[in-house]
């Protein structure tokens, strides 16, 4: 049996939205006005692929906007404990990107 990626739970319905959420974890609000789906995908454009829990350094493309920044905040306060910075840099050939940065949960926690 499948488990929602939000709050582990086996309660069908499971991937109401084909995305592995259930319905509570797509539709309820559970920090800063966001659902737990919301903040998960936030998460996941700048956690540590091998540990979420370790410090947080992700460089995306572009300049982020408010409700990006906003929902990447969000997300690593709810998951890591900790308040990431934004920094726009520039790369090669003028490329824009935006650098994340964070202690992650293991410092955020005192492990």
């Amino acid at each position: 049996m499948l488990r929602c990626k939000g709050c582990g739970e086996q309660t069908p319905p499971v991937d109401v939205n084909g995305r592995g959420f259930c319905e509570s974890c797509s539709n309820v609000r559970v920090h800063k006005g966001y659902t737990r789906e919301e903040l998960s995908e936030a998460f996941d454009r700048v956690k540590d692929r091998e540990n979420w829990k370790m410090p947080i350094d992700k460089s995306l493309a572009g300049e982020l906007g408010a409700a990006d920044r906003s929902a990447i905040e969000a997300a690593v306060v709810f998951y890591a404990g900790c308040v990431p910075t934004f920094k726009v840099e520039g790369g090669l050939c003028g490329a824009m990107f935006t650098r994340v940065t964070a202690p992650g949960y293991y410092v955020a926690v005192g492990a």
